[in-house]
């Protein structure tokens, strides 16, 4: 997967403050969120990868829910989702 629309923050990021459009709670090693990270990049959008995993707060937080999207305007779009809503949530 080539990742030009990602940026990958190493550092807890709860307080969902985003640099890029939106931010991806996610992990590694999860098929759902791989297919959405490829979406995001099919669909040209741009986001910040957190790993729930190199958090414990993060991980108790998003363990089963992931992979959640927040936007620059603090709305969660948790999964399922479809390309549709994804583009809709993506231009709030």
């Amino acid at each position: 997967m080539t990742a030009l629309n990602k940026n990958i923050v190493y550092t807890s990021i709860d307080n969902n403050k985003c640099e890029q459009a939106m931010l991806l709670y996610s992990r590694n090693d999860c098929p759902i969120c791989e297919d959405v990270e490829e979406t995001l990049l099919r669909l040209n959008i741009n986001y910040d990868f957190i790993d729930i995993d190199l958090d414990e707060i993060l991980r108790k937080k998003y363990h089963v829910k992931v992979p959640v999207l927040i936007n620059q305007k603090q709305q969660v779009l948790n999964w399922p989702f479809n390309d549709a809503e994804l583009q809709e949530f993506s231009s709030r």
